[in-house]
């Protein structure tokens, strides 16, 4: 892994080991990447980030020096962590002018500290120091813009961009995936950030102080342009920060202050739970594994030591809030088939023209998927394997062939439950088969997760 692989990466996902790999290979620093020894002062900090962002953004790497040959290596800093997380943060955001997106990610190496602060590209304007610098990064150097011909190319260029002033974020979630995809035709992932982060946030208003219809169509809206961002870009950092858009709605409704009569936070829950179900099915259908694995692998703010997932955490919530109406089978059939019809209403959600059979199959099979993956959260942290199984009520064909596949493809596997070995997985399928044909006992037929041969083959690796 190069320091260019970390692009591809998002913050949250890097690990200290592979930051020291990546750097072992990074050789001269180029366009998209900047190294800065420990004690850099804090004009060189402005200046890097000001030149990603007026280019095609980025990474500063803080606390390396350059070592033997194309290696660097870590030196970090002595005053901890969080101080120099602070210390990046204050500098940034106070001598940036707008502050342009950016996230710091802070790592303790053996009590030293060092970081990466990844730079979004910065579409709508330029990014101007405290002393009215232009800076940018061209050719493996970042440089003042001193002639006034190239200043009036970057704006000009600005102006033009076209990508987020094209997506109307009131418009139909069709009209919506319709304009980023007309905008990504040239083979670049427009700059969405800015959308993204108003939809989320509309989510939110319109959970506490509109009616449901305007929630759903938020959410409907958030949904088909994380679909778009799937569909052409599923490894590009943007389509992260959408999923993580998704998942954010949740954690900032946990924080929510409850009206008497109303829970603004359920419905939002529900209303999102809905749509993320939508595109997880989509993601089934496209092969597109590593996104389910984002969209599920989440823990609730609000109960991150009790909850193995955010989509365990809403069936929850919901089941305590009307436990009449949630015990029974057609309430968690609704879970499903709520989900297939969000899918068929809009063609930014399903982009392979699926009619409801194929839709409803691959919204099990994520549902399944799901389980699976909180399973695995909840064995290695010690939590309860409460997870929901509704998908067992239709009929156990579409799980067994996703259940073949896990076992015969490594590619998909590594995609969904990186840190298990097959043993291992066999291990969840069980205890996930158990729970299943637990939850249907009273409301239905179970044919089990595994086939004839699957279950021999299960028996036989068990011995």
């Amino acid at each position: 892994m190069g320091v260019r692989q970390l692009l591809e990466l998002t913050p949250q996902s890097i690990s200290l080991e592979q930051l020291r790999v990546a750097l072992q290979s990074a050789g001269d620093e180029d366009e998209r990447f900047e190294i800065k020894e420990a004690r850099a002062r804090p004009e060189q900090i402005v200046k890097a980030v000001a030149g990603l962002a007026n280019r095609s953004g980025g990474i500063v790497v803080v606390g390396a020096e350059r070592d033997a040959g194309p290696a660097w290596r870590l030196n970090g800093r002595s005053d901890g962590v969080d101080e120099l997380g602070t210390w990046l943060g204050q500098i940034i955001g106070s001598q940036l002018k707008p502050v342009p997106d950016h996230t710091i990610r802070v790592f303790d190496d053996a009590g030293q500290s060092c970081a990466v602060v990844f730079v979004e590209a910065q579409p709508g304007h330029l990014v101007v120091t405290s002393e009215g610098k232009v800076f940018r990064r061209e050719h493996g150097r970042t440089s003042p813009v001193d002639d006034g011909r190239q200043l009036t190319d970057l704006v000009q260029e600005r102006a033009v961009v076209g990508a987020p002033s094209a997506i109307d974020i009131e418009a139909t979630p069709d009209a919506i995936s319709a304009a980023f995809l007309a905008a990504a035709q040239g083979g670049s992932v427009p700059a969405v950030r800015a959308p993204l982060t108003a939809l989320r946030g509309r989510i939110v208003y319109a959970a506490q102080f509109e009616p449901d219809d305007e929630l759903a169509a938020a959410c409907d809206r958030l949904a088909a342009l994380t679909a778009a961002l799937a569909q052409t870009a599923p490894e590009h950092p943007m389509t992260a920060f959408a999923i993580e858009s998704i998942q954010a709605t949740v954690d900032e409704a946990g924080e929510f202050i409850q009206i008497p009569g109303g829970s603004p936070d359920l419905d939002l829950f529900v209303a999102v739970r809905l749509r993320a179900r939508a595109l997880g099915g989509m993601f089934v259908r496209l092969g597109l594994w590593p996104l389910i694995r984002q969209l599920v692998d989440h823990r609730p703010a609000a109960a991150r030591d009790i909850y193995p997932g955010w989509l365990t955490y809403i069936a929850t919530k919901e089941a305590r809030t009307s436990p009449s109406n949630s015990a029974s089978g057609d309430a968690w059939r609704r879970v499903i088939t709520d989900s297939v019809s969000v899918a068929m209403s809009y063609e930014a959600l399903r982009p392979d023209h699926a009619g409801p059979e194929p839709a409803l199959d691959s919204v099990l099979v994520f549902h399944m998927l799901a389980a699976l993956i909180e399973l695995d959260a909840a064995d290695r942290s010690g939590l309860r394997d409460e997870v929901g199984t509704a998908f067992a009520l239709f009929g156990g064909k579409p799980a067994q062939r996703m259940v073949r596949r896990l076992l015969d493809d490594p590619s998909v596997l590594d995609a969904l439950l990186p840190a298990c070995r097959l043993r291992d997985v066999v291990r969840l399928l069980d205890t996930l088969e158990h729970l299943a044909k637990a939850s249907v006992r009273s409301t239905g037929f179970w044919d089990g997760l595994f086939d004839s041969a699957t279950a021999q083959r299960v028996l036989q690796m068990t011995d």
